[in-house]
């Protein structure tokens, strides 16, 4: 089975989030994040308990900070997507392009092997570390950081079965 994949700036942007929700340390920083302001809200509104500032004031004070500490709670994956998408464009605009655009992917008997411009990456099932299925992407993990992106609009419905029955048979769980 051979297939070929065509990767842009999205698909890699998508690959960099989903690795980050994750990894170890993606998701470690993710909660850091999260939980770093409303410690800092907590302390804050703590702080001015402390100075015995007007009662009114500090319940005030109090209930902004809980509905912005709920908002950040939720924001914070969109700002690490903007992130991870400034960082990438910023390296393209350098010259280093992260990413093969155009290459094909075979699924054989022992081994994946991706081909593209820059040669020719092989894996074997047996050194595939994870398999993640996200909304319109497949990743297969073969490094802590390297994957084969696979970008589900590049395949029919038939052909993404028969990626995930030749994974499953070779013993990779997807």
């Amino acid at each position: 089975m051979k297939y070929n994949i065509d990767l842009n700036d999205n698909d890699y942007i998508e690959f960099n989030y989903s690795y980050l929700k994750h990894s170890k340390i993606g998701k470690y920083s993710l909660l850091a994040t999260r939980i770093s302001f409303p410690i800092a809200m907590f302390v804050f509104v703590l702080a001015l308990l402390i100075i015995k500032i007007e009662i009114g004031l500090v319940i005030s004070v109090a209930a902004v900070a809980v509905l912005s500490t709920v908002l950040w709670w939720f924001i914070v994956p969109v700002l690490m997507r903007r992130n991870i998408k400034k960082d990438i464009m910023k390296m393209k605009s350098d010259g280093k392009l992260l990413y093969h655009e155009k290459a094909s992917v075979e699924f054989l008997d022992d081994r994946i092997v991706e081909t593209c411009e820059q040669g020719e990456t092989v894996v074997k099932y047996s050194d595939i570390v994870n398999v993640y299925e996200e909304k319109g992407y497949i990743y297969i993990f073969y490094g802590a950081m390297q994957a084969f992106i696979l970008p589900e609009r590049c395949f029919g419905d038939n052909e993404i079965r028969e990626i995930k029955n030749k994974l499953s048979q070779s013993g990779v769980r997807a």
